[in-house]
C-alpha cells in the first residue's frame, strides 16, 4: 500500500497492469550492477581477463572478432571465459554473434581492473592481433586503429609508422562513409605518430595526411581555422615540388 501511496508504482490503464515507476527501475537496475561488479571479482582469472579484452572495445564484441584474437599469453580460451561470464549474468548474447556487458557499471568497473600499464599493453596486443588477418576489412581498419590510439605513447619508432599508415587506412574508409569528423580523427592520430623529422623520413605519407587533414576539415564544417593554417603552411613549407605545393 505505501509502494503505491508513494507513487512508487502506477496503474497503466492502457497496458491493463501495475507499473514500476522509471526512476525506481534504475535504482533496481542499479542495485543489481553493484551486486553483479561484486561477483566479477570471484570469477577465475581467465574469465576475468577475457572480460578485460572485451571491454577495450567498449560495449560489446562479437564472434568474428573474437576468433581473430590470438591472446594466448592473456588468456586460454575467451569463447569458453565469456560463456561462463554469460551464466554469472555480467555479459548477456546480443543477437546472435555478439556478447554484450549486461550494464554500464560493469564495463568500467572491467575495465578498470586493468592497471594504466597493462592497460596500454592490452591495447597494443588486440591491435597486432587484429591486423595479423591477411585480408583486413574495413569493420576491422577502425578496430585496431582504435585500439593502437590508446596506446601510442608506448609504440616504438618501426611501430609507429606502421601504425599511422593504419590510421590513415581508416580515415579513408571512414571518409568513404562521409564520416568525416571520424576520419579527421583518424588523420589527426597518423600525424601524431610520424617521425619527428617526417618530412624527410616519410615525406609521401606526411603529404598525403596533411592534406586529407585540411580536405576533411573543410568537409565535416568543423574548421579549425588554426590547426588548417598550420597544416596548409607545413606543406608550402615543406613540399618538394610545385606540384605537391599546389594540390
Amino acid at each position: 500500500r505505501s509502494i503505491i501511496k508513494n507513487n512508487m508504482m502506477v496503474f497503466s490503464v492502457r497496458e491493463r497492469r501495475w507499473i514500476w515507476d522509471d526512476k525506481i527501475d534504475l535504482q533496481i537496475s542499479e542495485g543489481v550492477a553493484e551486486l553483479l561488479t561484486k561477483k566479477l571479482r570471484l570469477l577465475p582469472s581467465d574469465t576475468i581477463v577475457a572480460l578485460q579484452v572485451m571491454s577495450c572495445f567498449g560495449y560489446s564484441i562479437n564472434l568474428t572478432i573474437i576468433s581473430l584474437l590470438d591472446l594466448g599469453q592473456f588468456v586460454t580460451d575467451m569463447t569458453k571465459a565469456l560463456d561462463l561470464a554469460l551464466t554469472e549474468g555480467i555479459i548477456e548474447k546480443a543477437g546472435q554473434t555478439s556478447y554484450a556487458f549486461s550494464h554500464d557499471m560493469l564495463l568500467e568497473q572491467t575495465y578498470n581492473l586493468i592497471s594504466a600499464n597493462e592497460r596500454k599493453q592490452l591495447h597494443k596486443e588486440i591491435a597486432m592481433s587484429l591486423i595479423q588477418d591477411p585480408e583486413i576489412t574495413q569493420e576491422i581498419t577502425f578496430l585496431a586503429a582504435d585500439q593502437i590510439n590508446a596506446c601510442r605513447d608506448i609504440l616504438a619508432p618501426v611501430e609507429r609508422a606502421k601504425f599511422a599508415s593504419l590510421n590513415l587506412s581508416a580515415g579513408k574508409c571512414a571518409m568513404r562513409l562521409s564520416n568525416y569528423e571520424q576520419a579527421r580523427a583518424y588523420f589527426e592520430a597518423a600525424i601524431a605518430l610520424l617521425h619527428t623529422n617526417h618530412w624527410a623520413k616519410q615525406y609521401a605519407l606526411s603529404l598525403e595526411l596533411y592534406e586529407l587533414s585540411v580536405q576533411v576539415s573543410f568537409m565535416d564544417g568543423k574548421i579549425s581555422i588554426d590547426t588548417v593554417s598550420t597544416r596548409l603552411n607545413e606543406i608550402l613549407s615543406n613540399a618538394t615540388s610545385f606540384d605537391d605545393a599546389l594540390n
